[in-house]
């Protein structure tokens, strides 16, 4: 029995299931934490010692930056060593943001499909 065929318990017990999967993942979204937006990226600079310093001849120093749009510009800020940690955690939480919020899309648009199914059902049931 193909699953658009189903007996309508099973779309109901589809309908739940689904329903339950999605407020799982809210609840994880409320829990998530800080987010941001932005790439980090490692940047070499030299530094203002040109004379005295390795950097104008060998390796560059290398800082952490954060790229993001704004009014379709890229801004770049500069993240200091001691953010570093929480910035990157703050980026991850933005990718798990992401993420979790297709996948309570994509069960929405699930859960009206199978609605408009059991619909189609119980109409043609009752003609």
């Amino acid at each position: 029995m193909k699953d658009d065929q189903a007996p309508m318990h099973r779309i109901g017990k589809n309908i739940r299931w689904l329903t339950a999967r999605r407020d799982a993942l809210l609840k994880r979204l409320g829990k998530l934490g800080p987010f941001m937006g932005g790439s980090l990226v490692l940047i070499g600079r030299t530094c203002g010692n040109k004379v005295h310093c390795h950097c104008a001849m060998g390796p560059k120093h290398v800082s952490l930056y954060l790229t993001f749009a704004k009014k379709g510009k890229t801004r770049t800020i500069y993240v200091p060593v001691d953010l570093e940690s929480e910035v990157r955690r703050w980026s991850q939480n933005h990718r798990v943001l992401k993420a979790l919020m297709g996948e309570v899309s994509d069960l929405n648009r699930s859960i009206i499909r199978r609605h408009v199914q059991e619909r189609s059902r119980r109409r043609d049931r009752t003609d």
